[in-house]
Parts: C-alpha cells; sequence; structure tokens
C-alpha cells in the first residue's frame, strides 16, 4: 500500500476530475443515474481514503476501503462497455 500512501492525493485529483467530467454522449449508459452516483461515491471516499493517510490510517483500513472504491469504480466501468 506505500503507492496508495504516496500518490493519494493524485488519485484523489483523478477521482475528483472524473466526477467533474460529462459523460460520452456516444454512451448512453453512462449517464444513468447508477453511473453518476458511483462516479461520485468513488470521487468522495477516495477523498475519504486521501485524508485518512493523513491521519495515519492503518493498512487493513486503508485495503478495506481501496478495495471499496474499486468495486464502485467496476459499476461504472461494467456500464459504460468496459470489460
Amino acid at each position: 500500500l506505500v503507492p496508495l500512501r504516496v500518490r493519494a492525493n493524485e488519485l484523489k485529483a483523478a477521482a475528483d476530475a472524473w466526477a467533474a467530467s460529462k459523460a460520452p454522449e456516444s454512451l448512453a449508459s453512462c449517464a444513468s443515474e447508477e453511473v453518476k452516483a458511483a462516479i461520485t461515491k468513488v470521487a468522495k471516499d477516495t477523498r475519504g481514503i486521501a485524508a485518512m493517510i493523513v491521519a495515519g490510517a492503518d493498512d487493513t483500513w486503508l485495503a478495506a476501503s481501496l478495495k471499496g472504491v474499486h468495486d464502485t469504480f467496476e459499476v461504472a466501468e461494467k456500464a459504460c462497455g468496459g470489460a
């Protein structure tokens, strides 16, 4: 989890940028409420991870939190045609 600890702010910035972006018009499923909610949750939870790293969160908590973010990411990815 060292890379997560070192690059948490980059991950947070990318998640925030994704949440602020517009879904591609060519994939209507990407604009669904389910996808929008998933993207918003990824950004929120990623900000939480970054804050907890600063606060000294342990690896067990970070691993579980990162898995949650990944699982939520997959909701959006699959709805937008990802494998």
